[in-house]
């Protein structure tokens, strides 16, 4: 072989010239070019390798990411369904019943004056005997008319003959003169008693006086009144009651089907291994009243 020294192109050994660079050949040793047609062939050898390794990776890559496989998948489906059953619930009554209530009423009547007595007095009566028997006199206290009008008051005294009024005896009663007192006005009384009075027989001696009763004037007032009556009333209660209910819905229920994804949506998780469904819940409540029929339907969606 020989060999062009400018452009490098090789002829065989019968050529003289080249026929670019008209420059005369050159003759190439046997060694240099062995070692030259060895590099070649190793070049031809390292493309095919290359271009094997890159259609293996196109191949894969193909499989990979491209190709579908089919798997297993879990898919969720609705069955519908129709239940009928007798439902409780609570609910309001109405009952008769009597409730007790009171009314005040205004009314005319008649009371008697109030008074206070300021003082009162010992109880000892200052007596005197004489032919005609004892005469006694005592200062019982103060009396005053504490009402908002005037009016008359006496008071009713009983003499007593023993010292020990456990075991005491009435000799005789004195009923005081009326004093006509205006409001806030008070008056001293006085009594007086006349009677039979023998010292030696102690039943007979008066020894101590007693306030029976204060007597008073009356006067016209108007009072209230309660009065209880009955009134008959309508009330609630609370009870429970049935009502027929009949129920339509869908039963969510799961079967084993086929599906198709690339190896890479497998294996990272995208390809979708359950697939869920929307259920509808209807429900129809069939509620008797008084031979009257209600009909109240409830829908709703719900997941698994």
């Amino acid at each position: 072989m020989k060999k062009c020294p400018k452009c490098g192109k090789e002829y065989p050994g019968i050529k003289r010239f080249c026929t670019i660079c008209k420059e005369l050949l050159i003759e190439e040793d046997t060694e240099n070019q062995n070692r030259k047609e060895e590099q070649k062939r190793l070049k031809e050898k390292r493309h095919k390798y290359i271009a094997g390794i890159a259609a293996a990776l196109l191949v894969a890559g193909f499989v990979i990411f491209v190709a579908p496989f089919q798997y297993n998948a879990t898919q969720a489906y609705c069955e519908n369904v129709t239940e009928n059953y007798v439902e409780y619930y609570m609910g309001e009554e109405p009952y008769n019943d009597t409730e007790k209530y009171t009314e005040t009423k205004l009314y005319n009547t008649t009371d008697y004056l109030s008074y206070k007595m300021i003082s009162v007095g010992k109880g000892i009566p200052k007596c005197r005997s004489s032919g005609s028997g004892c005469h006694c006199t005592s200062d019982i206290g103060t009396i005053q008319n504490t009402d908002n009008i005037s009016g008359k008051f006496s008071v009713d005294i009983s003499f007593f003959s023993s010292e020990q009024q456990t075991h005491s005896t009435k000799i005789g009663s004195y009923l005081s003169r009326q004093y006509f007192l205006n409001p806030g006005e008070s008056q001293r009384v006085e009594v007086y008693y006349t009677g039979k009075c023998d010292k030696t027989k102690p039943t007979y001696y008066p020894t101590y006086y007693r306030i029976d009763e204060v007597i008073c004037s009356t006067k016209n007032v108007t009072k209230n009144q309660t009065i209880t009556k009955y009134r008959n009333v309508t009330k609630y209660r609370n009870v429970t009651k049935t009502r027929d209910v009949i129920k339509h819905h869908s039963v969510k229920k799961q079967r084993e089907i086929i599906k198709k994804a690339t190896l890479f949506e497998q294996w990272t998780g995208k390809a979708a291994r359950y697939e869920d469904a929307e259920c509808r819940v209807n429900i129809v409540i069939l509620t008797s009243f008084d031979n009257i029929v209600f009909v109240h339907i409830y829908s709703s969606n719900h997941n698994m």
